[in-house]
Order: C-alpha cells, then sequence, then structure tokens
C-alpha cells in the first residue's frame, strides 16, 4: 500500500522524490510554506482589488499591466538562483500572484458586459476551460522542464507567451464599459492611449471615486472574512 509519509525522503539533508530525484528548490516542512502560499495569497488579494482599480482605471487597462507584471515576475524569478535570493524569490511569487488573479476576475466581467444573459453560460464555460486547463498542464509541462533541465527555464518559457498576450490585449480588446448617449470618436492612437497607458477609457459618468474604491475594497475584504 502506498505510504504517504514517505514521499519524501532525507537524503544526505536533502528532500527528494521516492525514486531519489532531488527537490529544487527544497520544499520545507511547514503545511504554509510560501513557495506555494505567497502566490495564493498574491491571488487572493488582487481579487479584492482589481474590481475597484477597473471602476476607476478601466478593465482593459488593469488586464493589459497585469500581463506585463506576469512577464516581469517571470524574469524575476528565473533570476533568483543563488543562496541568498530565497526570500526575493518568495516575494516574486507574491508579485506574480497579484499580477494572475486579475484576469481570474475581469475575464468573467467582460463576459458579463458584452453577452446577452442567455449566452452568458457558455461563453463562461469557453472562457474558464483554459484556465482550468492551464491549472493541470502548467505545472505538468513545468515539471517536465524540471526534470530535464535548469528550474529557472520553467519560468523563461512563460516569458514570450506573456509577452504575446499583452500585444493581444492591446491589438483587440476593447473596454466594455459604455456610459450610453452619443460618444466621442478617437483616433486608434488615442483611443490606445488614454485606454492603456492613461487609464481613462472609463467614462466619466461610470468612474469611481476614491471614495467608492475603498467603499468597494472594504465591502469585499468584509465578504472575504465572512
Amino acid at each position: 500500500m502506498f505510504d504517504e509519509e514517505k514521499t519524501q525522503e532525507v537524503v544526505h539533508g536533502l528532500k527528494t522524490t521516492p525514486d531519489g530525484l532531488v527537490l529544487d528548490p527544497q520544499p520545507s516542512d511547514d503545511p504554509n510554506d510560501p513557495l506555494v502560499s505567497c502566490g495564493l495569497i498574491g491571488i487572493m488579494v488582487s481579487s479584492i482589488l482589481v474590481v475597484p482599480l477597473s471602476r476607476r482605471y478601466g478593465s482593459c487597462f488593469c488586464l493589459f499591466w497585469s500581463t506585463i507584471g506576469m512577464l516581469f515576475s517571470s524574469v524575476w524569478s528565473a533570476m533568483m538562483t543563488s543562496p541568498s535570493d530565497y526570500i526575493p524569490f518568495v516575494i516574486s511569487r507574491l508579485f506574480a500572484g497579484l499580477c494572475a488573479g486579475v484576469p481570474l476576475v475581469l475575464g468573467s466581467e467582460f463576459v458579463l458586459r458584452t453577452y446577452f444573459r442567455h449566452q452568458r453560460g457558455k461563453c463562461l464555460h469557453i472562457l474558464h476551460i483554459p484556465f482550468l486547463l492551464g491549472v493541470a498542464i502548467g505545472p505538468t509541462l513545468g515539471a517536465y522542464v524540471d526534470a530535464r533541465a535548469s528550474w529557472p527555464i520553467s519560468f523563461w518559457y512563460t516569458v514570450p507567451m506573456n509577452g504575446v498576450l499583452a500585444l493581444l490585449i492591446l491589438a483587440f480588446i476593447e473596454e466594455a464599459a459604455f456610459a450610453g448617449g452619443e460618444q466621442a470618436r478617437q483616433s486608434f492612437t488615442s483611443e490606445k492611449w488614454n485606454m492603456y497607458l492613461r487609464g481613462r477609457a472609463v467614462p466619466p459618468q461610470l468612474r469611481a471615486s476614491w471614495k467608492n474604491m475603498v467603499s468597494l475594497i472594504l465591502t469585499a475584504s468584509s465578504a472575504l472574512v465572512a
């Protein structure tokens, strides 16, 4: 019978898999090991902050810069290879979690704003199936890479993916907030500038004030604690 307590053996002070492969990075015995929990904390915090931020600066602005942030965090994590880089590595995973939680929330918001109610169920399934596949496929591919090469490569191969994703967002995604009435026409360059660099795509009458943003954060935080 499989003994779960023997899944990690200590050989010469190093933790290994049952077949003797040394784990890198070395996990601790703490169930709250920050190698995992910092990323999850980042996702949790970002899910609270992203909605108020998107109400003021726009969903496209938040999606684009969170993707740039994920690209940056992948480079940051991949470069943390010396023994003194453990704390910076953990911080990089926290930053990655803060950025990774943004599309999980705003993706659903885009569907709700763009499609009729009878279409949303199918569209939400189409949206979230890749998320679920990514949770399973990403670590699996990363494990194959780590088994055959140095572990930083698992982070390096996500850099071009995030770069391409940022370009696709910049080129094709439009702000879904709509106030009704006549909208002033803008050139393509001006529209992208206001949407992605200035965070001015949300119509003034829909833009959240700082007071409203704080109220949304407190409401989301209290709901999470409850």
